[in-house]
This record gives C-alpha cells, structure tokens and sequence, in this order.
C-alpha cells in the first residue's frame, strides 16, 4: 500500500479516474502510483506508458491476471489550490 508522511502533499478526491481497472500493455492514462488489483504490488509510471505486462511479476497458480489501478495521481502545479468542486471535476 503507497504510504505517504506530510498529509499537506496530496488531496483526496473521488474522481472517477481512481476507478478504472486497467489491462497490462495499455497505455498509462495518468502519470502516478499504480497497484496491481490481485496482488498489491506497486508501480510508478508516467503518462502514455505502457503499463507492465503479465511477465512483469508472476502470480501463483489460481491467481487472477495482472490488472492496475491508480492510487495516486500527480496533477501540474497551480497558482492556487483547487476547491473540492473543482479537484472532482478535474481530467485527470
């Protein structure tokens, strides 16, 4: 699990994009921290790559497929915060 120390770094949101399984190959809608749905292992990957394929790390036997869910996004630098409104309307 991506463990983080200063809350004051990052924002929670509900934005859709954290709920998106995505396939072994696709390429990496955001860049950020991503966890493999079956076995909790995490990645770090930047926008339009490839994200790890099957070979990357092998499941035991029974085991699902690889599969990546974003769990931390990074987002551009602003010049002032964003509102919750705004953070949950976001692209990102």
């Amino acid at each position: 699990m991506a463990e983080y120390k200063h809350p004051r770094f990052l924002t929670q949101t509900n934005h859709a994009s954290f709920d998106i399984v995505h396939a072994p190959g696709k390429a990496a809608p955001n860049t950020g921290v991503y966890r493999c749905e079956e076995c909790g292992r995490e990645i770090i990957i930047g926008v339009g790559l490839p994200l790890p394929s099957t070979a990357h790390h092998p499941h035991e036997p029974g085991k699902r497929d690889i599969s990546w869910r974003l769990v931390v996004a990074t987002s551009n630098s602003r010049e002032a915060p964003l509102t919750k409104s705004q953070s949950d309307s976001l692209i990102l």
